[in-house]
């Protein structure tokens, strides 16, 4: 059971990653490479929650297809990093 959600946090991260390679793939100039290049380097989670900011500011603009690569992206982000549910604390 372990082996396995360490195999599905390890399955999650790598979908998370490819999520960021298709985001930076686009980005043109010296920023473009580096966004591409610190995604290819990132080797765990964090490191692409770290980057977030700095690719959705990349991404910004208008463009249609930019917006919906943003949404893409801030889906997987959720996904990953959501909070867990907790259980509903007694009243009193």
């Amino acid at each position: 059971q372990d082996r396995q959600a360490r195999l599905a946090a390890r399955r999650a991260f790598v979908d998370l990653k490819h999520d960021f390679m298709m985001a930076t793939a686009g980005l043109p100039g010296a920023r473009g490479e580096w966004l591409r290049d610190s995604v290819r380097r990132a080797e765990e989670p964090y490191r692409l929650w770290l980057l977030r900011n700095s690719v959705f500011a990349a991404l910004g603009g208008n463009d249609p297809d930019a917006r919906c690569v943003l949404q893409a992206l801030k889906t997987s982000l959720d996904s990953m990093f959501s909070e867990p549910e907790t259980e509903a604390l007694p009243t009193r």
